[in-house]
């Protein structure tokens, strides 16, 4: 499921990310990251895993 600026607010996203194991991006906790970089990191993490389904 891909979620849309309006539909999760940051907090959301990044609670969908610790709920992956994905903890920071880079040398950038979540937190630091805006609410696009977050959605693609979710993103790009959805792909990843339906490699490996």
């Amino acid at each position: 499921m891909y979620f849309f600026k309006n539909d999760k607010n940051k907090e959301d996203i990044i609670n969908e990310l610790l709920n992956l194991g994905i903890y920071k991006k880079g040398n950038y906790h979540l937190f630091e990251l805006s609410v696009d970089e977050l959605l693609q990191e979710y993103e790009q993490q959805l792909k990843n895993n339906e490699h490996y389904e």
